[in-house]
């Protein structure tokens, strides 16, 4: 499993904000910064030069693979300052690339506590929950995260959240909740191929297992269906070799 390069933060706020991936039901790292980095301040106090020396350590070992060490380091971190979001946050990485789940769930779970109004603590909560095979769990979890990032991080991010529920919530079953999560998806990102596709898919696979809604002019099934075929089609129109 590796670990990216991660993002250069604004001056006076160089920790990592970094979090899990989960696209389209494979597990992976990828990095990520909120919109107003700035926000971390009013969870997190102001690191001391010793805790800030650390947390950089821990980082390069976090980055090198060398995640034994880099666990050492960051429960240093932690040791310094137990209100550290990143602290908690880099000992969950260690941890989690150590397939220590029942740790790494702990200090994500941290996360959450430190800052209920971030989405890093559900996202990486989401992400554990999945590869320990709690499905409902991740779904919640990852409900929460897009919920919270909502307008508040980057477009990317919150696609990178919804595309994760939406491959939980298809590995349930569960067709028209992931077609919402998509289709908000497609709202941040409306000419994005692979997400009219993905759209595309979970609405047919919903139109399949929909029985006639009562007052309606249409059963369920036929407009699920319908609208299956118009993103089909508009990216037909739009790139013909994306369908076969």
């Amino acid at each position: 499993m590796s670990i990216p390069q991660l993002p250069r933060l604004p001056q006076g706020r160089k920790q990592t904000v970094l979090i899990l991936a989960l696209v389209c039901g494979a597990l992976g790292s990828a990095s990520a910064q909120t919109a107003t980095p700035a926000q971390a301040a009013s969870v997190v106090t102001e690191a001391s030069p010793a805790l800030k020396a650390k947390l950089e350590s821990a980082q390069k070992l976090l980055i090198a693979k060398k995640y034994k060490e880099a666990q050492t380091a960051y429960q240093q971190a932690v040791a310094l300052d137990y209100r550290s979001f990143e602290a908690h946050l880099g000992l969950g990485l260690a941890l989690f690339n150590q397939n220590d789940l029942l740790g790494a769930r702990f200090e994500f779970s941290q996360l959450v506590s430190l800052a209920p109004d971030r989405i890093e603590g559900y996202f990486n909560l989401g992400v554990v929950q999945a590869r320990a095979g709690d499905r409902p769990g991740a779904i919640a979890s990852l409900t929460k995260a897009a919920e919270v990032g909502r307008g508040k991080v980057l477009p990317g991010v919150q696609i990178a959240t919804l595309r994760s529920l939406a491959a939980q919530q298809i590995a349930s079953g569960a067709y028209a909740d992931a077609a919402k999560s998509l289709g908000e998806a497609l709202d941040l990102e409306p000419e994005d191929a692979s997400l009219m596709l993905a759209l595309a898919e979970t609405l047919y696979q919903s139109a399949k297992g929909s029985g006639d809604s009562a007052g309606s002019s249409a059963p369920a099934g036929e407009v699920s269906l319908s609208e299956a075929l118009a993103y089909a089609y508009k990216v037909k129109s739009q790139s013909p070799g994306n369908l076969r």
